[in-house]
């Protein structure tokens, strides 16, 4: 059996996620989350994912706030051909 270590993204990873609009607003996500289980929101506009909102991330905040708000940005990417060992280091140091 081969390695977690010598596995790529694809092997890991849904392809589907589930996503939300950056204007939709904290209290969609929370309901959403909470209704499905989930932990986390890819936020997505014009067909391109622009940031991710966790359970964490949402906080106190009011349920009127957009998305766009309190998503986090400029996440790092990867891609379906990377090995784990490259996704580790892309994603070394940051909050994801």
């Amino acid at each position: 059996m081969e390695s977690v270590s010598g596995s790529m993204i694809r092997d890991l990873v849904n392809p589907v996620a589930e996503t939300i609009s950056p204007d939709e607003t904290v209290m969609t996500a929370r309901r959403r989350m909470e209704s499905q289980a989930i932990r986390s929101l890819l936020v997505v506009e014009n067909d391109r994912p622009i940031g991710l909102v966790s359970w964490r991330g949402l906080g106190q905040q009011d349920g009127g706030v957009p998305i766009r708000q309190v998503m986090q940005s400029g996440l790092p990417a990867l891609t379906d051909d990377m090995s784990i060992n490259d996704a580790a280091s892309v994603l070394a140091g940051s909050d994801v």
